[in-house]
């Protein structure tokens, strides 16, 4: 809100100030004022129509209201300026492409001005192309299309080695693919450029958890448990950390199977309270954790028991002397 307020105030003697209005964009949507956010977009867009960065806000908006689409079309608008201007696209001799490049060049040369405020579009070209990418690759994990996606985070990173969101997101992707080394080093990266980042911890912790390399179940929960410092009511936190204790045995506070099960059961109840309310009728996925979890510390028990059984049966055979009868020491007679 404060935000706003700022950009107002700056806007009321620049109201043709398109960065300022991009600016007022992005905090319009940070407070998920997003129709509001895609009229000051559009307007700014007026006055500087090919202007890459108003459109990639303008994708970002049109994603968080669903309208992939649309998003589809600024984000190819916005890549047409920014990649027109490499050698590989002016290369292919298009048309289409030449016009771009010319624009941006004139962009570029002409740099900042009254109309865009402070700043050149050179200098922040690469990172406008890493954004579009990174948006691409949003699109596709969400479409479940998740080499798609995994290749869009890696041009993302190529283009600015210091995206974190990117290196986060291109971890999930390794995550999902098995790749747990791979996921390891993309979220040890994202964390070392954004050490406060959750989502990165957590995820970390994901990676370490299916890696199944030697001390990879410790090093999750240690990640878990940073996590857990950082937010101690974050829902996920519980969730993973269920899964954890599910998935292995090499745990130091659950010594045997028994154990470690009803630590799953409690920490999958723990995220129950925890997050939000599901929608009446919807399946659960921690509640069918929870049966298997039940049913495998169940199984455990009866292990425990039948053990213990053979053992007294053990116990019950083996020979006992019969009182009064002669001991093998008093057969032999005194030394």
């Amino acid at each position: 809100a404060q935000a706003k307020v700022i950009l107002g105030r700056a806007l009321s003697t620049r109201h043709n100030d398109v960065m300022l209005l991009g600016q007022l964009a992005r905090a319009e949507a940070a407070e998920k004022e997003f129709l509001t956010a895609v009229n000051t977009c559009l307007k700014a867009l007026h006055l500087d129509p090919d202007n890459p960065e108003l459109l990639r806000i303008l994708a970002e908006v049109y994603l968080a209201l669903g309208r992939e689409g649309l998003a589809r079309l600024a984000l190819n608008r916005a890549y047409e300026m920014y990649a027109a201007s490499d050698m590989e696209q002016v290369a292919k001799d298009s048309d289409t492409h030449a016009a771009a490049t010319s624009k941006y060049a004139a962009r570029v040369s002409r740099g900042g001005g009254s109309l865009r405020g402070v700043g050149a579009e050179s200098v922040d070209k690469n990172a406008g192309l890493a954004h579009v990418w990174y948006l691409w690759g949003k699109m596709a994990l969400a479409d479940e299309k998740h080499e798609e996606a995994r290749g869009y985070f890696l041009k993302a990173t190529r283009y600015r080695s210091d995206y974190a969101a990117a290196w986060n997101d291109l971890g999930v992707c390794w995550i999902i693919a098995k790749k747990g080394q791979e996921a390891i080093d993309a979220l040890s990266k994202a964390l070392e450029l954004q050490p406060a980042s959750l989502e990165a911890r957590i995820n970390l912790g994901n990676a370490h958890r299916i890696s199944r390399s030697e001390g990879g179940a410790r090093k999750a929960k240690a990640e878990y448990e940073r996590a857990l410092q950082q937010a101690p009511d974050e829902a996920a936190i519980f969730f993973n950390l269920a899964l954890l204790y599910l998935e292995n045995k090499d745990l130091p506070d659950a010594p045997d199977d028994i154990e470690r099960y009803q630590r799953a059961i409690d920490l999958l109840n723990t995220y129950k309270s925890k997050r939000r309310p599901k929608k009446a009728g919807a399946r659960d996925i921690a509640d069918d954790y929870i049966t298997d979890a039940v049913r495998l510390k169940k199984t455990a028990i009866d292990v425990r028991r039948w053990a213990e059984q053979e053992r007294q049966k053990q116990s019950d055979v083996a020979p006992r002397p019969v009182p009064g009868s002669p001991t093998p020491d008093s057969l032999r007679g005194s030394p």
